[in-house]
């Protein structure tokens, strides 16, 4: 027991912790994570796929498996609710037991679990919440506390210390919801007839009141899970917990359907395939966003109304303002950061179809200059071999990129001495990249057979043929 103790008081300062983190920085932490810790949460909402929908949704296992977990381990109000009726009887207060009422006013929970149920049908959760004492005593901690709700969570401690876990028992719609769930649980508590002593100590022990001696199997809805019946028995053996196949075929069939009923839905990402117009214009796009802090308040759960005749520890008007300030900072940041990444993706799609106009260009132009080179190669072949050029200066016009390119060629006994291009009309920036190489390359080789310049293939083109028409000029 001392074991279960510390679980839960340490998911009691985790959780209690975080509402405190959120209160102080809205946008520190997704309060869904903390809220679909309790399972079901999952399944009247639609949820991202991420840590929240899979807190949610493993929470929900963790149910169908061994049954309602959260009341027996995690929920704070149920740890305060155990700490107060220890409290009490450190204090020598009277016990009180509801043996003859106990099973019937377990139902109440049930009632409210069904007006819990059709307030969220008609998107009217919030007259249950303000009441609530769970809520209430979250609120504690967080900020926005109602009247009824604090008076409502005052009745539940003063009753806590007399009687064990009052709100757990007769009234909590959370547990009676998870009951209901858990009912098809896999691993049961299981009592072994042989085997036990009937020291009722189990049934002493048990927070709901369950008289685990007088079953098997305990299939009793309000079960919490808690094993402390399994941790106070003195005889090995005589309680565990067994394994139940049919239950696992329903747990299959359930999460099935619980992850049809939750809507997981996967965030838009960039795609890459983004289709741009050329243009050679930049664009500055400016955007504005622009808040509802009404929205803000709703999406947080801090909402005008939830506010409405509340008292707080923490002055209410610097929660709210926090609440909205924080959060339209951070709105406002996504939205710059989304601006930047489509910027940054069409960006990205130019360059990609720059490329590969480039690229079909410069394998179209290498297979026609392999063409022509093979066809020269022939039409050497079959004419002399021996070649001779006149020496001197000569002169040709050719069509670059651009028309009327003059290229110059001084020769002397066979060898091209020098390549210039005296006048010409192309973009600047190719031409000065391109046509020292292409001189280079023709000088050295002392042939027009060679390779164009990649990125500047009409006006190494140009460069070669007007070389070409040169050589034709200086034949003998």
């Amino acid at each position: 027991m001392k074991k279960n103790r510390l679980v839960s008081a340490f998911f009691f300062a985790l959780l209690i912790g975080s509402v405190v983190i959120v209160r102080d920085n809205p946008v520190a932490l997704n309060f869904n994570v903390i809220h679909n810790i309790f399972g079901p949460n999952i399944l009247y909402h639609q949820n991202t796929i991420g840590l929240a929908w899979i807190v949610g949704f493993f929470s929900l296992f963790i149910t169908l498996l061994y049954g309602p977990v959260f009341c027996g381990y995690i929920c704070p109000f149920g740890t305060l609710q155990k700490g107060l009726n220890h409290m009490g009887r450190v204090l020598g207060l009277k016990k009180v037991k509801l043996s003859k009422l106990h099973g019937l006013f377990t139902y109440i929970k049930y009632l409210v679990l069904g007006y819990f149920v059709f307030l969220i049908l008609k998107e009217d959760v919030w007259t249950y919440i303000n009441a609530d004492p769970y809520h209430a005593f979250i609120r504690l901690f967080y900020g926005g506390v109602t009247l009824i709700g604090g008076i409502y969570l005052i009745a539940v401690i003063v009753l806590g210390l007399f009687i064990e876990r009052p709100f757990c028992n007769y009234l909590c719609p959370y547990g009676a919801g998870l009951n209901l769930i858990s009912s098809m649980r896999i691993f049961r508590i299981t009592r072994i007839e042989d085997t036990c002593i009937q020291c009722k100590k189990c049934d002493k022990v048990c927070p709901v009141q369950i008289e685990i001696t007088e079953t098997e199997v305990v299939n009793n809805l309000d079960c919490l899970s808690c094993h402390d019946c399994l941790a106070v028995c003195p005889k090995d053996g005589a309680i565990k917990k067994t394994f139940h196949l049919s239950g696992f075929i329903i747990m299959i069939t359930l999460m099935i359907g619980a992850f049809y009923i939750s809507k997981p839905i996967v965030l838009p990402t960039l795609d890459n395939t983004i289709n741009v117009e050329e243009s050679e214009e930049e664009i500055f796009i400016e955007t504005e966003v622009e808040i509802d802090e009404k929205i803000i308040l709703k999406e947080t759960s801090t909402i005008d109304m939830y506010y409405d005749y509340s008292i707080d520890l923490l002055p209410v008007e610097i929660t709210k303002t926090k609440n909205v300030e924080a959060l339209q900072a951070y709105e406002a940041q996504l939205a710059i950061e989304r601006e930047a990444a489509r910027l940054e993706a069409e960006r990205l799609a130019k360059e990609k179809a720059e490329a590969d106009r480039i690229a079909k260009e410069e394998a179209e132009a290498d297979r026609i200059a392999k063409e022509k080179a093979e066809a020269d190669r022939i039409a050497e072949e079959q004419a002399n071999t021996q070649t001779t050029y006149r020496d001197g200066v000569y002169k040709a016009k050719v069509n670059a990129f651009a028309p009327d390119m003059v290229v110059q060629v001084e020769i002397k006994n066979d060898q091209i001495i020098s390549v210039e291009v005296i006048e010409h009309r192309e973009t600047r920036s190719y031409f000065n990249f391109s046509a020292p190489k292409m001189y280079k390359k023709i000088i050295d080789s002392n042939s027009t057979d060679v390779s164009v310049v990649s990125g500047c293939t009409y006006t190494s083109l140009g460069i070669r043929n007007g070389v070409k028409a040169c050589l034709n000029q200086a034949r003998n």
